[in-house]
């Protein structure tokens, strides 16, 4: 994924695409994370932790618009 305003690049693999996906709507990190759970057959501690390695990555080059609750 590339910022074109800027010209920074995040490189993504095909869990980071299926979670760009389903954050193109507004949804919770909780059911994001569940989402991918499902998706993957993941542990719930492993999917968070890269769901929270992940987010402020993509937050950090302006990719995400964090909404209060």
């Amino acid at each position: 994924m590339m910022d074109m305003d800027s010209g920074d690049y995040l490189g993504i693999n095909s869990v980071a695409s299926d979670m760009w996906a389903l954050l193109q709507e507004p949804i919770k990190v909780e059911t994001l994370i569940k989402t991918m759970v499902e998706m993957y057959d993941v542990s719930e501690e492993i999917c968070r932790a890269e769901v929270d390695a992940f987010l402020p990555k993509m937050f950090a080059q302006n990719m995400l618009i964090i909404q209060a609750a």
